[in-house]
């Protein structure tokens, strides 16, 4: 299976993201959804054999995906496209669209660690 590229929708657009992989030479699907959608979207995507999934927002849209993500053999990409984006600074990833995709395409894999708080994931 292709790359799935879920995307909070209140933080950018899909004909952007679509760009932004494909100059990076990533190929797959691009979903816009709402913030309380990407756990269940990315269940889904792992589901149907999706072995990177590329998330696309905040630090809240990230935990949450990171949080679906623990324990499958999927790693996870990031798109930095919220406010403060701390898990994506920590990680030295780009904040610019275009270059982040650029990392996802040529970049290593790292394990982090997660964890929960009241029952909500965060990295």
């Amino acid at each position: 299976m292709d790359d799935v590229a879920i995307i909070n929708r209140d933080k950018a657009g899909r004909r952007e993201v679509e760009d932004a992989l494909a100059a990076a030479g990533i190929r797959g699907r691009v979903d816009l959804v709402d913030g309380g959608q990407v756990e269940s979207r990315v269940r889904a995507a792992i589901n149907q054999g999706a072995r990177r999934v590329i998330v696309g927002g905040g630090d809240g849209t990230i935990s949450s995906a990171a949080g679906a993500l623990a324990g499958s053999p999927a790693a996870l990409g990031l798109l930095p496209l919220g406010t403060l984006n701390h898990f994506a600074r920590d990680l030295g990833i780009p904040f610019d669209l275009d270059e982040a995709a650029k990392v996802i395409a040529t970049g290593t894999t790292r394990r982090v660690d997660i964890a929960d708080v009241n029952g909500r994931p965060f990295v």
